[in-house]
């Protein structure tokens, strides 16, 4: 099997431990039939009549939202962003996975790209909360740290340990650079709009458009070198 088949199974086995520890659980439960419309039809039962129902309609799904982390003492965890309950859960991925906590964001905020920091911090895309929140997770359980406004629509997130800087793109078209222990922005450059990922690599920030499926290649300045459609090399455990 290839790397890429071994990433994907591992992958899927973090998703499958975290959901057994966080249990599943959804906002509301309402029964079929209505036990109050007794003159309505009636249908077969499903799940012994028990259906489970989103109190608010469902967010589009969205990628990046779970992130593994090996500790230095050899331990891993793992942190993912629940966007329909605005909450960032911690697993710690022991046998069995133990949920360690979940930081309770604000109502809206929509969690969802997530990257990790030299220090052991975890910094969350808020995607409809204009923000970046900063997370701890410690063996006693995960604490906000910090929220930083960033822009209406972050999206893309990527560490570059070098600068120890958090770098965000935003579906608005901004380019941000933000100190990963906090500070202003030492980067705020705006480009075409429609922003998703960006990844750094040496002194060039490659920062993808949605719809157009186009990557611009900008300098430490902010200025675009280039932009185009660029053929990705996908590098596994790097």
């Amino acid at each position: 099997m290839n790397k890429l088949g071994l990433a994907s199974r591992h992958a899927l086995g973090v998703s499958v431990a975290f959901a057994a520890a966080l249990g599943c659980s959804t906002k509301t439960t309402v029964f079929d039939p209505p036990p109050d419309q007794p003159s309505q039809p009636t249908s077969s039962p499903v799940f012994n009549g028990a259906v489970n129902q989103a109190a608010t309609p469902p967010l589009p799904i969205s990628g990046g939202t779970l992130i593994t982390i090996t500790r230095p003492d050899g331990t891993a965890i793992a942190v993912a962003s629940d966007p329909d309950e605005d909450t960032v859960s911690v697993v710690s991925l022991a046998d069995p996975p133990v949920l360690v906590g979940t930081v309770h964001l604000q109502p809206g905020d929509e969690p969802g790209r997530l990257v990790a920091d030299a220090a052991g911090r975890v910094h969350v895309a808020l995607r409809r909360g204009g923000a970046i929140a900063t997370i701890m997770p410690t063996d006693s359980g995960p604490s906000l740290v910090m929220r930083r406004q960033v822009c209406s629509a972050p999206r893309g997130l990527d560490y570059e340990a070098q600068s120890d800087s958090v770098f965000v793109a935003c579906a608005t078209g901004e380019l941000m650079a933000l100190p990963a222990g906090g500070g202003d922005a030492t980067l705020n450059v705006q480009l075409d709009r429609d922003r998703r990922d960006v990844v750094v690599d040496g002194d060039k920030i490659f920062v993808s458009r949605f719809r157009s499926a186009q990557v611009l290649t900008v300098d430490r300045t902010g200025a675009v070198l280039s932009r185009g459609v660029r053929s990705w090399e996908v590098r596994v455990g790097s």
